[in-house]
């Protein structure tokens, strides 16, 4: 008996791809204060360059990727039949009206996890998963909106 694992001719791997928001840090660049997040991808779509590979984002980005996304969306107005893109967690009014607020370990808390499941399903998106800024954002360490 051969242990020998054999390869069925015309077999593919299963693509899929799998994001991770975590490692939430406080950051004072100097002209002011945000947190940033880690981005951990792990993929089989062909699209990307790795399998594995991450990236530190901070929120205003998401919220750049979104527009970007967005416009993309309306000049295509076809693709809609896929699903318009998810909004972006919001702002509570203790973090808009109080620099703390956007601090509070259970706010940063359901931002990094409502960014998670953003990214998600925007990574998942039949129309959104083949954009190339989308490839960027994940997977470029100096990500710049464009």
């Amino acid at each position: 008996m051969s242990t020998q694992s054999r390869v069925t001719p015309g077999y593919h791997e299963a693509e899929y791809i799998d994001i991770t928001v975590t490692d939430p840090v406080k950051v004072n660049d100097g002209t002011g204060e945000f947190t940033r997040f880690k981005i951990s991808t792990e993929t089989t779509f062909p699209e990307y360059r790795q399998r594995t590979f991450s990236v530190c984002r901070r929120y205003t980005q998401f919220s750049d990727l979104r527009g970007i996304l967005k416009e993309k969306l309306s000049a295509n107005p076809k693709a809609i039949k896929f699903g318009d893109l998810p909004a972006l967690p919001g702002n509570t009014l203790t973090s808009l009206f109080t620099s703390a607020g956007r601090f509070e370990p259970e706010f940063v808390e359901k931002r990094r996890q409502a960014l998670e499941e953003w990214i998600n399903v925007v990574a998942h998106h039949s129309f959104f998963r083949f954009e190339a800024v989308l490839h960027s954002f994940l997977q470029d360490e100096e990500w710049k909106s464009q």
